[in-house]
Parts: structure tokens; C-alpha cells; sequence
């Protein structure tokens, strides 16, 4: 399973700051916990018909991830 998880640059308050992405699915999060080794990358994506470079802290091995809901759209990943 590939996780990674970049700031959100369209964020409008403190619940939806970081964009994970599971195997290219993407969902925005408040909050993101790792429970596994991690390592930071630079990875070319396109947008619009343009590669660019983002930047992204990548799991390691990653093996599950589980979503918690709290009030006010909170949502914390934690992943494993």
C-alpha cells in the first residue's frame, strides 16, 4: 500500500490541513498519525497537463490505516 501525505495549500481552517493519499485516492484530513517508519520525498505528479514537484512525508511498509471522527469535521488517520 503506498501512503503519503502532503499540506493542503487550499486549506480554509484546521480540519482539513493535510491531503493523504492511499494508492492515489485522495482524502483531507485534520490529522495524521503514523504508527509505522516514514521517510520524506520529492515526487514529480501531473497537474493540468504539467509535471511538477510535491513534496510528501511517504509511509514505509504501511499495512492498514484507520479514520477517527471527532466534532466539527475533525478527521484523524492514523496510519500502520
Amino acid at each position: 500500500m503506498k501512503v503519503q501525505v502532503r499540506y493542503n495549500h487550499d486549506s480554509k481552517n484546521s480540519h482539513d490541513k493535510w491531503r493523504l493519499l492511499i494508492d492515489e485516492n485522495e482524502k483531507i484530513v485534520s490529522e495524521v498519525l503514523f504508527e509505522c517508519a516514514t521517510k520524506t520525498s520529492c515526487d514529480k505528479i501531473e497537474v493540468n497537463g504539467e509535471t511538477i514537484e510535491k513534496f510528501h512525508v511517504s509511509a514505509i511498509d504501511a499495512q492498514d490505516f484507520i479514520f477517527e471522527y471527532g466534532g466539527d469535521s475533525f478527521i484523524r488517520a492514523i496510519i500502520l
